[in-house]
């Protein structure tokens, strides 16, 4: 039954005072929930983005120059006048490490490296190089194939061996020792957008203004931050462009 039928209803007094006063107290917590959920994309002036969900889950996105730069997930609660967001969903940055594995044959006169190149969801790489310092020498070894081995004499060393993997415009370093054979498994990052998440971190806002198209929320400082809620016109997003991010 739609709201206007009901609406009917009370009017003419056909449903008991009791079912009436049910009826109130559901559509009062009907209008009290709409009050404390967002639901849609709003973005600033500069394209900068919050998503937000029923499920009290936001999304927020900074763009620059047409790059994303960094972003943060979270939840949000609406208390009141008030909303704050925790961003207490992101991911950390991953970034790039390696595992050593002990070769079961022993190290005799030399010393034997095995290195594997992969990714951080464990997809092998291919076409990568192995460049190293070994007493100011230099030495350069590369390959197309999956794995790269090279070998050193087993000397005493006062420093450890610096080895650096390069793969395309990603580089990664580690120091190793030259008493063992080592089987070594480099993970890198092979993603080339660097984007910066936002972790561990709680805004607060007061709500200025909130309907179908605008979102106006005031921080501590009493800068506004304006909010457009999408669809987005012509009009408006010239009117974005023209306009400050932060407003006083």
């Amino acid at each position: 039954m739609k709201q206007k039928e009901i609406v009917k209803l009370l009017v003419r007094n056909v449903i008991s005072k009791k079912e009436k006063k049910l009826l109130i107290i559901f559509f009062l917590f009907l209008n009290q929930l709409s009050y404390s959920q967002l639901k849609g994309t709003y973005k600033t002036s500069y394209y900068d983005s919050f998503k937000f969900r029923k499920t009290n889950v936001f999304h927020f996105e900074n763009w620059h120059g047409g790059f994303l730069e960094s972003e943060g997930k979270g939840t949000y609660i609406i208390k009141n006048d008030s909303i704050t967001l925790n961003y207490n969903k992101s991911k950390p940055l991953a970034i790039s490490y390696h595992r050593l594995y002990i070769s079961k044959s022993p190290a005799k006169d030399s010393v034997k490296f095995n290195i594997t190149l992969k990714n951080l969801k464990n997809k092998s790489l291919h076409n990568f190089s192995a460049f190293m310092n070994n007493k100011g020498k230099y030495m350069i070894k590369r390959t197309t194939n999956k794995k790269l081995s090279f070998s050193l004499k087993k000397e005493a060393r006062d420093t450890p061996l610096t080895i650096t993997i390069n793969h395309f415009f990603k580089s990664y370093q580690f120091d190793i020792d030259t008493y063992l054979n080592y089987n070594i498994v480099v993970y890198m990052d092979d993603n080339n957008n660097r984007v910066i998440p936002i972790i561990d971190n709680t805004e607060k806002f007061k709500i200025i203004k909130n309907n179908d198209s605008l979102l106006y929320l005031k921080r501590f400082n009493n800068k506004i931050l304006k909010l457009f809620k999408k669809p987005f016109s012509k009009y408006r997003l010239q009117q974005q462009r023209m306009n400050m991010w932060w407003a006083e």
